[in-house]
């Protein structure tokens, strides 16, 4: 975990969910990562995400956390069997899935600047407002007082990264 390898000085910067932070930690938010359903615009036949992931397979991030039950409840409620065929261990790796594939995928909405508006659709997930998270740049003050290039880092750090 992250903020673990923060507070042991591990690691000089981390970027975490701004409720993880702590007491022991010093952050700057970034931004809230949300989610959506990305796929490659087709002519007439992307109607909504229920469509979507009724017709194609699906390109994920692997896990089985509170994302993939709350994916699964919201298909089921919908009626939808879900096709994934495709896990991967990081957004990059889902992102140049889809690039490869004829799948969907579920991307934080951040990975829109990837793609081009002309060739893949952006759908919200109205299921996954409620794994938005707020992230921060992360650091351990106590690492900072003996590695000065942290302070120093951290405003033009956090600005770069920001959304």
């Amino acid at each position: 975990m992250v903020a673990e390898r923060l507070a042991s000085g591990e690691i000089e910067f981390g970027i975490i969910r701004s409720d993880a932070v702590g007491t022991r930690l010093k952050a700057i938010p970034l931004g809230m990562l949300e989610f959506a359903l990305f796929v490659r615009r087709k002519r007439g036949t992307n109607r909504d995400w229920k469509a979507v992931l009724a017709t194609h397979p699906l390109v994920l991030l692997e896990g089985a956390g509170s994302f993939r039950r709350e994916l699964h409840r919201c298909s089921e409620e919908a009626g939808i069997a879900l096709r994934i065929e495709l896990e991967c261990s990081s957004f990059p790796s889902v992102a140049k899935a889809l690039r490869k594939t004829n799948m969907a995928a579920i991307l934080p909405t951040l990975a829109a600047e990837e793609f081009s508006q002309t060739d893949y659709e952006q759908f919200p997930l109205p299921w996954a407002k409620t794994l938005s998270r707020k992230l921060s740049l992360a650091w351990n003050p106590r690492i900072a007082k003996v590695r000065d290039l942290i302070s120093s880092t951290s405003d033009p750090l956090a600005k770069a990264l920001s959304w």
